[in-house]
């Protein structure tokens, strides 16, 4: 196989192996605990508004 072809197989790849992950988290199958991540974000955005300030 040439590099052209070597490049495009493993990119095909790629994009089946992230559409079979993207898939699982639709299904539900998988899932994300994101435990305080809003906290977090809100604490930042308040020191961001202190900075700016």
């Amino acid at each position: 196989m040439g590099p052209a072809i070597r490049c495009l197989r493993e990119e095909a790849l790629q994009r089946r192996r992230r559409a079979r992950i993207a898939q699982r988290f639709l299904s539900g199958e998988w899932g994300v605990e994101l435990e305080g991540f809003e906290a977090e974000q809100e604490r930042d955005h308040q020191r961001d508004q202190d900075i700016a300030w």
